[in-house]
């Protein structure tokens, strides 16, 4: 066999990874805060008017129509 298969000094082998730094924990935590934040403001927050008043002239408009006679 050659020297080019399996030699540790083969110079086309990859050095080995870095490990991944540790994510803070305050990272996720700001993350789940802004999601509950946002999330009740918008689960609070009121109507807007125009869908308020395009269901109710939709109902109104409805039952003021006359029943189909046969």
């Amino acid at each position: 066999m050659s020297e080019m298969h399996g030699n540790p000094s083969d110079h086309h082998s990859t050095p080995a990874a870095l490990p991944e730094p540790a994510t803070p924990m305050w990272l996720p935590a700001l993350g789940l805060a802004l999601f509950l934040v946002v999330g009740l403001l918008w689960g609070l927050s009121p109507a807007t008017p125009d869908a308020a008043t395009s269901g109710a002239a939709g109902s109104a408009t409805a039952s003021a129509r006359p029943a189909p006679s046969h």
